[in-house]
């Protein structure tokens, strides 16, 4: 039986900063590790507070898996899909969604993140 495509699209989310901020996981873990790589880590642990930045980051993959429409169809499971996606910052400071796997490194994205004291939010659209 064949997979369903992976189709672009568009996905936002939003994500309450507590949820990186309460029971440590706003420090370096294996969950952080599972969700993140290196490169976020990084930057968002560089900055005073890095529970919104990891929020938002977290809010852009979970709206980049949301925008694959027949992404959960095709049998792409989450977890390893957040491996495949990395948020980083042009020399301007502006996002920028890279796709490390294979399978999705022909798709190219626009993200845009937001966060407030208690919420971070991210629209991602796939072309």
């Amino acid at each position: 039986m064949r997979r369903p495509a992976l189709v672009p699209g568009v996905g936002v989310d939003i994500a309450e900063i507590s949820r990186f901020r309460s029971g440590g996981v706003a420090r370096k873990t294996n969950v952080l590790e599972r969700i993140f790589t290196k490169r976020e880590l990084s930057y968002c642990f560089a900055k005073m507070d890095p529970a919104p930045h990891l929020t938002a980051r977290f809010a852009a993959k979970e709206a980049a898996w949301k925008a694959l429409t027949g992404a959960k169809r095709s049998g792409m499971h989450i977890l390893p899909f957040l491996q495949e996606v990395e948020i980083v910052n042009e020399r301007s400071g502006r996002p920028r969604i890279r796709f490390t796997s294979n399978r999705l490194k022909k798709l190219s994205a626009l993200v845009s993140l937001a966060h407030s004291r208690t919420h971070a939010i991210a629209v991602v659209c796939i072309t």
